[in-house]
């Protein structure tokens, strides 16, 4: 499993001296933190946070779990001492974080996955699986003291996964999720591949920003990540609204978009020789051409050149193409 974000440091370097565990009552290797991820202030104090069973004690205050796993919050002073009163998180399921971070403004932005039901403090939200075997997956932000000021849910997996987060200068906060199974976030569905790595935006008051994006993905996975015109992994027939992709890989060439396969020098070829679609640069826009145009890189230019005039992306590039690129693209091809 790929990991991301800041979790090189391990529970037992971090908070040596910090961790007893109290009245265990099931076998030991229940009862460690099952996670942990650490972030450092202009201070230099620590945010440990992570996931434990049953009941730990953090500098002293004893901790319960509410049912399976759940999340524990300390932040520690550069001499290792608590700075604030340590805190639970969860609900009835198998709850942890794994993703740590803090905003420009001091605030800790955490980041895991929750079965169920999370409560945090007087917060709560639910994910919808159905299977028990699905967790949701969680962004919450908290006041430096650990006081929860927002939880967002931001998706839905299916099988193991560690979160990640990071906050830009502006507040605005990325969430990085690892997994090797499928995920959804409303209508929005990822399938399971043997690894994947998604990102996830969200601004400071925890509203999700557009889409998921595709970070990582095993090597020769259809994905949307070059153009038709450019050698690489295999592509997704659902990236090209065009349908030149999905005639190749239907009529011509399976391999140009099978997982395994490889979008080739030949799949390349076959967007001119029978999609009749010239691939070339910017700078051949205002060329005319008895072909469509298919530029990915200039995609906007063209969509809206296109849009005006249908024939440009179907067929011909031809004199009423090259005429709108002033208008609809800000090209001058007199220059």
């Amino acid at each position: 499993m790929p990991k991301v974000g800041i979790r090189a440091l391990g529970v037992p370097f971090v908070i040596v001296g910090l961790v007893s565990f109290v009245g265990c009552h099931k076998k030991a290797p229940e009862s460690r933190p099952i996670a942990a991820a650490v972030a450092v202030d202009l201070n230099g104090n620590r945010v440990v946070v992570g996931g434990f069973r049953d009941r730990i004690a953090l500098g002293g205050i004893p901790l319960e779990s509410a049912g399976g796993s759940d999340i524990f919050v300390a932040i520690l002073s550069t001499a290792g001492t608590r700075v604030s009163t340590p805190q639970r998180y969860g609900g009835p399921g198998d709850d942890t974080a794994t993703g740590v971070a803090i905003a420009p403004d001091g605030a800790v932005v955490i980041g895991g996955t929750f079965q169920g039901t999370l409560n945090l403090g007087n917060l709560r939200i639910d994910h919808s699986g159905n299977r028990a075997q699905e967790h949701g997956v969680f962004v919450a932000k908290l006041s430096f003291a650990g006081k929860p000021l927002w939880v967002t849910a931001v998706g839905e997996v299916n099988s193991p996964a560690n979160v990640s987060v990071s906050v830009q200068a502006n507040g605005t906060i990325v969430a990085g999720v690892a997994l090797s199974g499928a995920f959804e976030l409303g209508d929005q569905k990822v399938p399971a591949l043997s690894e994947q790595v998604l990102a996830i935006e969200l601004t400071a008051a925890g509203r999700i920003v557009g889409a998921p994006m595709l970070l990582a993905v095993p090597a020769g996975t259809p994905t949307c990540a070059h153009s038709a015109c450019e050698v690489g992994d295999p592509i997704d027939p659902a990236c090209d609204t065009s349908g030149c992709v999905s005639n190749i890989c239907t009529k011509y060439d399976h391999s140009c978009c099978a997982a395994g396969g490889t979008w080739s020098s030949t799949c390349v070829g076959y967007v001119t020789s029978k999609c009749n679609r010239r691939c070339g640069t910017g700078s051949d826009l205002c060329t005319t051409s008895t072909m469509a145009m298919y530029y990915d890189a200039v995609r906007p230019c063209t969509d809206t050149v296109c849009g005006h005039i249908p024939h440009c992306c179907k067929t011909t590039w031809d004199q009423p193409c090259t005429n709108n690129l002033a208008q609809d693209c800000h090209m001058n091809c007199a220059q």
